[in-house]
């Protein structure tokens, strides 16, 4: 909602704008003088404007050279339809088009006479007025000496890689004949364009009261649009709430990437900042987004850290690239293009891919002490203790006594300590002859911390012995196809 709310405020600026030029254009007409066409040479106001409304006579004749009719004024454009070929990740596709490749304006000299007397008209710089269409016409060629009615002109050949597929020609003309509203300057006793950039002779064959009542017309539906799309465009872009973007997995990477980074290569290499912090083995794949399996990206990756490659993934297809290594805590550079240098700068809109870097299990590098609590709890079937517990009781049984009973309160012992005073009264001889204190013994002796698997997490494979992804022959020793 908040984006069609901004939507509709650029459309009421368009309106508003619209609104005030026909705004200007009616305050124009109302405040050049309007008189008898006997008069209007003499009766301009201070900026030399005038305007007056007569029956059209033709000081020379005229002929629109399309339609033959004859006119006042006329322009001619002639369009060049084309087409082209390019190559995308998802194959070639033929892009159409239209360009102008020829415009022709011309006007003359006439009179308008209301009965009062005639007054010369200069239309040969260019008009404003509501032109009739007369003439539209299209060729099946595309370029070279082309003939529409009595008109002919050179069209050229499209540059680039574009081919010409027809041509068409509109004509437009303001009649020779019927009544005619005039508002322009007077000079050199006639009656032209007004100064200016965008000053224009003013015609009308609706008439003054015609022109005013359309002018008008168009803007008030301006304003009316524009006071319409202002407050709900405004609310909605206030108070609307913005699509949920999606999780950019691409954002502040940090050891195992949680979701799908979707990047796109268009020329350089695209990079990405990743940080290390857990010690551990890391999967990285990568596959391109492209439809076509010749166009599409065949990623290749290339991960540095302080400017030197530490590690790389280049042995890329079709089915993109995948690869383990083990990575220590640090700040690394992640890049990715095409096999193929270039290869994406020649795809219209580039090549979009996938990259997922995941943690393999079973491989991070735990501290010391964290490694120690986790081995003595699992040996003692209890979790590991927190930080600042004691846990004399479980040391205890290494002078050789029997552990029937290990309660502990805080540091304090309870009373099933006492049977180890008596032991140490027996002699030696006999203490080593009790066959349960044997066990108890070699409990106590064997490190509870290696017999836990995850302290010392076997080696992983090497990258080289998983089979690499099968290449894929490109066609001509390069990728991009031809038609």
């Amino acid at each position: 909602m908040m984006y069609l709310g901004f939507f509709l405020l650029v459309v009421a600026l368009v309106a508003v704008i619209i609104g005030f030029v026909q705004r200007k254009k009616m305050k124009t007409i109302l405040a050049a003088p309007f008189k008898p066409t006997a008069q209007a040479l003499t009766s301009a106001d201070d900026k030399g404007l005038i305007s007056f409304q007569g029956q059209v006579q033709p000081a020379q004749q005229l002929i629109a050279p399309c339609s033959g009719q004859a006119c006042l004024y006329y322009e001619i454009e002639i369009k060049q339809d084309w087409e082209k070929y390019v190559q995308t990740e998802d194959g070639s596709k033929t892009e159409k088009g239209t360009d102008t490749a020829h415009t022709e304006k011309q006007g003359s000299m006439f009179y308008v006479n209301d009965g009062s007397g005639p007054v010369t008209v200069n239309a040969t710089d260019g008009v404003d007025a509501k032109l009739q269409q007369t003439f539209d016409e299209k060729k099946s060629y595309g370029w070279g000496d082309i003939s529409f009615g009595n008109y002919t002109t050179h069209v050229q050949r499209p540059g680039g890689d574009k081919h010409a597929t027809g041509t068409r020609c509109i004509e437009k003309i303001v009649p020779a004949q019927g009544e005619l509203f005039v508002l322009g300057k007077v000079a050199n006793n006639m009656v032209q364009k007004r100064d200016g950039m965008l000053g224009k002779l003013m015609l009308a064959s609706e008439g003054r009261d015609g022109l005013l009542g359309s002018t008008k017309r168009n803007m008030t539906i301006a304003f009316a649009a524009a006071g319409l799309l202002v407050p709900a465009g405004g609310a909605m872009a206030i108070f609307g709430e913005a699509p949920a973007a999606a999780a950019d997995a691409c954002v502040a990477m940090e050891n195992d990437v949680e979701g799908t980074c979707h990047g796109r290569v268009t020329d350089d290499d695209v990079t990405y900042e990743w940080k290390v912090t857990e010690e551990a083995d890391y999967t990285f794949a990568a596959v391109g987004t492209g439809k076509d399996t010749t166009m599409r990206l065949w990623p290749a990756i290339k991960v540095s850290k302080d400017g030197e490659t530490v590690w790389s993934l280049e042995d890329s297809g079709p089915d993109g690239v995948k690869g383990q290594n083990h990575f220590v805590p640090g700040t690394y550079t992640i890049a990715i293009n095409d096999t193929s240098d270039g290869h994406a700068s020649k795809l219209k809109g580039g090549a979009g891919f996938d990259l997922e870097i995941d943690q393999v299990p079973g491989t991070k590098k735990e501290t010391a002490g964290a490694a120690e609590g986790d081995a003595v709890a699992e040996a003692d079937g209890e979790e590991a203790p927190a930080e600042g517990k004691t846990v004399a009781a479980k040391s205890k049984p290494a002078v050789g006594k029997t552990t029937g009973s290990k309660t502990t309160t805080g540091s304090k012992t309870t009373a099933t300590d006492k049977p180890a005073d008596k032991a140490e009264d027996k002699p030696a001889d006999k203490a080593e002859d009790k066959p349960a204190d044997k066990p108890a013994e070699e409990k106590a002796e064997a490190p509870p911390a290696e017999d836990k698997p995850a302290d010392k997490p076997a080696d992983p494979p090497a990258t080289a012995d998983k089979p690499a992804n099968p290449v894929v022959a490109r066609p001509g020793g390069f990728r991009l196809k031809t038609k």
